[in-house]
């Protein structure tokens, strides 16, 4: 089954990733979280190949954790090698370092800030995002950068 969105994340952000991949998919959006084995056997990586090929794009969950997660790289280079649009959602008040910050330069991101923006309020946006091109409804659009929304353009 081919995918809209595959959701890329650290281990530890799981819950909350879980919340915001139903609700996209709620949203209509076909989507999938990368899978967090502990053991990257060659089921696992083969797995995690087949959906960024079958992808359309790639939305990475930006926190303290995945900031710093080897896998969160290698599916960003992934993304990359396949041609996906790449789609940043930041959970906590942290900015990309290394090679995350690299793969994520110039590229659109939301919010999702842990007890301050809801998992259904960032699936809302991005679903909109992808059908539309734009996070606000027409006649809605925000100017600048206040709101949920943010461009790095």
């Amino acid at each position: 089954m081919a995918y809209d969105v595959v959701v890329s994340y650290a281990r530890e952000d799981r819950e909350v990733v879980a919340k915001f991949c139903n609700q996209m998919i709620a949203e209509g959006v076909q989507a999938r979280m990368a899978p967090r084995d502990t053991i990257m056997d060659q089921r696992y990586i083969t797995e995690v190949n087949e959906m960024m090929m079958e992808a359309k794009t790639l939305v990475v969950v930006i926190s303290q954790f995945s900031n710093a997660s080897g896998q969160v790289v290698r599916e960003l280079e992934l993304a990359e090698k396949n041609q996906l649009q790449i789609l940043q959602v930041r959970l906590d008040d942290v900015k990309p370092s290394g090679s995350v910050a690299y793969y994520l330069s110039g590229k659109e991101w939301f919010d999702m800030l842990r007890k301050e923006v809801e998992p259904w309020e960032t699936a809302q946006k991005i679903s909109l995002y992808l059908t539309t091109g734009s996070a606000e409804p027409e006649g809605k659009k925000k100017k600048g950068r206040w709101g949920l929304f943010k461009s790095r353009k």
